[in-house]
């Protein structure tokens, strides 16, 4: 058995227009893609998960694609390849797309900074005031590194009062009032606060919810119709998955929305696939989701091995180098490669997380065996 890569942090958290041009480079569906559904199920049983969906794309169109199992352990009921599946942490990689194609458009920089982004914002403790947007992006803004760690913020995230804007806001204003836990550009502190930040940064420059920007810059240019946000079955009818909390027992369980940015968005495989193939165009220097500069940016290191929205990793399962992200709402997973040397990307999906690891193992496992394909 191929050794099981060890790879980033997972979100975990523990409880509950028009369109504009057509830019970037979605794979073509192409209906002789291989079902992976039979290599699926083995490794299905043998890490004991209620359902599993994976994709591999090569020179930009996915070649194998497959889904088994169930949409929930007490339901008879199969997955199908259109399922919605909740992203988590990944969603990052998308908000930090998101980011750069206002940054082509001029709105901001990478260097623009908190006190220049939120002028609005009172209290900023001075050690942020020139924190940048590529320094939250890499996670070493030193925003907190767990927001569950102050309950009555967590608890007005879910609250029934204000909007999504204005808790979002909130959340920047709590956070940015206090010193910061590390000191900014020093060290990475993955934080789920900077990303909320960013997303709050972006909503009062445009005026508009992070949720339609992304809706309208990057889920209809690369053709992601079935992009939402929170758990998918909203219906709780059992006509898209439910997550599993600790393997086996069915829960529909969410971050509140308010954490949109740093990941809640739910997706069929075949639209993850879109924004995968989008990406690792840009990581080889032929993409057009963007400028060439902005995903220059998007996938240079930032330092400790973070670019923005991916890890970093050199290991020769790449080719060289890969560009990787991990992301649970700890009832669901997902887990994406990019291998630009390769021309490859991969990606998996579980409606269901273990904190033993072992949900992380055998993604990884499955994801090494396509990559090698």
């Amino acid at each position: 058995m191929r050794p099981v890569l060890l790879l980033l942090p997972l979100l975990v958290a523990g409880c509950p227009t028009p369109a504009p041009p057509p830019g970037g480079d979605p794979p073509t569906p192409d209906p002789s893609w291989e079902d992976l559904s039979e290599t699926l199920e083995s490794a299905r049983e043998e890490a004991d998960l209620p359902a599993l969906g994976a994709v591999r794309i090569f020179e930009g169109s996915v070649t194998h694609l497959g889904t088994t199992g169930l949409r929930k352990v007490d339901e008879d009921i199969p997955v199908t390849d259109d399922d919605l599946w909740h992203l988590g942490s990944c969603t990052k990689a998308m908000t930090a797309a998101l980011t750069a194609t206002y940054v082509d458009d001029g709105l901001l920089s990478w260097e623009s900074t908190l006190s220049e982004l939120l002028p609005d914002l009172t209290g900023m403790h001075e050690d942020y005031r020139d924190v940048t947007v590529a320094m939250l992006l890499g996670h070493q803004g030193g925003t907190w590194g767990s927001l569950l760690s102050h309950p009555d913020l967590w608890d007005m995230m879910g609250s029934n009062e204000g909007t999504l804007m204005e808790k979002r806001f909130q959340v920047a204003e709590s956070v940015l009032s206090e010193a910061p836990e590390v000191s900014p550009g020093t060290t990475l502190l993955y934080s789920n606060a900077g990303y909320i930040i960013v997303g709050s940064a972006l909503e009062s420059l445009i005026g508009s919810p992070w949720e339609e920007l992304m809706e309208e810059r990057l889920f209809a240019p690369l053709d992601m119709g079935s992009c939402g946000f929170g758990i998918p079955d909203v219906d709780e009818d059992v006509s898209q998955p439910w997550g599993h909390y600790d393997g086996d027992t069915p829960f529909l369980l969410d971050n509140p929305p308010a954490f949109g940015p740093a990941g809640t968005v739910h997706c069929s495989l075949e639209d993850w696939s879109h924004f995968a193939a989008a990406m690792i165009s840009g990581a080889s220097g032929t993409g057009n989701f963007v400028s060439e500069a902005q995903f220059a940016r998007l996938f240079t290191d930032q330092g400790f091995g973070y670019s923005m929205g991916w890890g970093i990793l050199s290991n020769p399962i790449f080719g060289s180098s890969g560009f990787v992200h991990s992301g649970s709402n700890t009832t669901n997973y997902a887990e994406v490669w990019l291998a630009p040397d390769l021309e490859s990307a991969v990606l998996a999906v579980t409606n269901s997380y273990r904190s033993d690891g072992s949900t992380t193992e055998a993604i990884q496992q499955l994801l090494a065996n396509l990559i090698d394909m």
